[in-house]
C-alpha cells in the first residue's frame, strides 16, 4: 500500500501569520503554487492561505498590507505520513481543497497536492485500493475477539 510519505513534498513553502498579503501573493506567484500553510512562530500549523482568499486584493489594493492571519483558513484538514493515498484522495474529494498538510506528531512534515496525485496516476502500474477494500484488509489482521482493536482502525472523525 502506497502512503502519503511516498509522494509528499518535504520542502514546504509556508508563511507566518504576520506575512502581508502582498508578500504572500509575490511568493505564491514566484513559486507557481496556489497556496501554502501558515505556521506560528513556534512552527505550529495555524492555517492555510490560498489564491482564492487573496483575490480580495484585486478589489482593494490597500489590502496588500493586511496580514495573512486575517484571510487564512483556520479549519485545516491534514494527513499523516502513514495515511494511504486512498485516504488522501478521499480527503481531497470530501473537503474540496487543493492541498493537504502532512503532519508528523504535531509538526509539519510535508504537503501533498491534488496535482501530486494526478502526476502519480501517470506512473501507477496498479490502481489504488478502493476504500472498502483497504478497510477490509486492515480489519482482516485484527483478532476477532478484540472489538477495541477494530474501533482503533476505523476513523470515526
Amino acid at each position: 500500500m502506497q502512503t502519503v510519505s511516498d509522494i509528499m513534498r518535504r520542502e514546504v513553502i509556508a508563511f507566518r501569520p504576520d506575512t502581508t498579503l502582498g508578500e504572500a501573493i509575490a511568493i505564491l506567484s514566484e513559486q507557481n503554487i496556489s497556496g501554502a500553510p501558515v505556521l506560528s512562530e513556534e512552527g505550529k500549523l495555524v492555517g492555510v492561505i490560498s489564491e482564492f482568499a487573496l483575490m480580495d486584493v484585486l478589489f482593494d489594493p490597500e489590502l496588500k498590507d493586511a496580514k495573512v492571519s486575517q484571510y487564512m483558513t483556520r479549519e485545516v484538514h491534514c494527513l499523516t505520513e502513514k495515511d494511504s493515498l486512498t485516504q488522501a484522495v478521499h480527503m481531497f474529494a470530501i473537503y474540496r481543497v487543493r492541498r493537504l498538510p502532512v503532519m508528523r506528531d504535531e509538526e509539519l512534515a510535508g504537503i501533498i497536492t491534488r496535482r501530486d496525485l494526478m502526476t502519480l496516476c501517470l506512473t501507477l502500474k496498479e490502481p489504488l485500493a478502493e476504500p472498502l477494500e483497504e478497510l477490509m484488509q486492515e480489519l482482516s489482521s485484527v483478532p476477532t475477539d478484540s472489538v477495541e482493536n477494530v474501533c482503533d482502525l476505523v476513523d470515526f472523525a
